[in-house]
């Protein structure tokens, strides 16, 4: 009896144990997968965070480069150019140009160095036309005041990245003649450009990093 009873209570005991066995191996898998998991999230995080911190701010650039070029040739159009050679614009038709500028976010100034007169300027700002024209001395008449790149060069313009150090500021701007001769100037703010990269990298980045946090705490 005393041999039957140690028997099962061996018996009972192995059970146990390989109850155990069984609940570690499966606890052991699942925290395997979750580390895994957990990895795989973290390197997707670091790899569209390097992807867009690397890559995007260029593919903005190249769009923003088609968007201004596209504004230069809408203000080069025939129909513009008998609007522009008027000797002053009405209402509606600065409305009908302030309203392609607010779509592509950029500003315009169209210059008549003959007559030593602003033609055009996005939404009549006054203080815009100074500083305007100051760019465009600079650009005529280039005394290093700026730092200036030159993306690309075509026939009657270029368009260049240009810094202002007294401003901190960076732009894309479109330099250059339109075929009636008017100096032309279509510049956007690179600023924005660099604040949607920023923005399109926190929130996947914040995402990432509290479904990393659940799931470990979920393991």
């Amino acid at each position: 009896m005393t041999i039957l009873r140690q028997s099962g209570e061996w018996g009972t005991s192995l059970k146990w144990i390989r109850r155990n066995e069984k609940k570690k191996r499966h606890v052991s898998i699942r925290v395997k997968i979750s580390l895994l998991l957990v990895t795989a999230v973290l390197m997707a995080i670091l790899i569209c965070f390097g992807i867009n911190r690397f890559f995007l701010i260029g593919y903005y650039q190249i769009q923003k480069v088609k968007t201004i070029q596209e504004t230069y040739t809408y203000m080069n159009s025939t129909q513009m150019q008998s609007v522009l050679m008027k000797d002053e614009l009405s209402e509606e038709e600065c409305f009908d140009i302030d309203q392609v500028c607010e779509r592509n976010n950029v500003i315009v100034n169209v210059f008549d160095f003959d007559r030593i007169r602003s033609v055009y300027i996005t939404n009549n700002q006054p203080w815009a036309e100074d500083l305007l024209l100051s760019v465009l001395q600079e650009y005529l008449y280039p005394r290093n005041q700026y730092q200036v790149n030159v993306l690309a060069k075509e026939e009657n313009y270029s368009v260049t990245t240009l810094y202002d150090p007294r401003l901190n500021m960076k732009y894309l701007d479109l330099f250059g003649n339109l075929d009636n001769g008017y100096v032309i100037l279509i510049r956007s703010n690179m600023e924005t450009i660099e604040e949607s990269v920023e923005v399109s990298n926190q929130l996947p980045l914040y995402v990432g990093i509290i479904t990393a946090i659940i799931r470990a705490v979920a393991m």
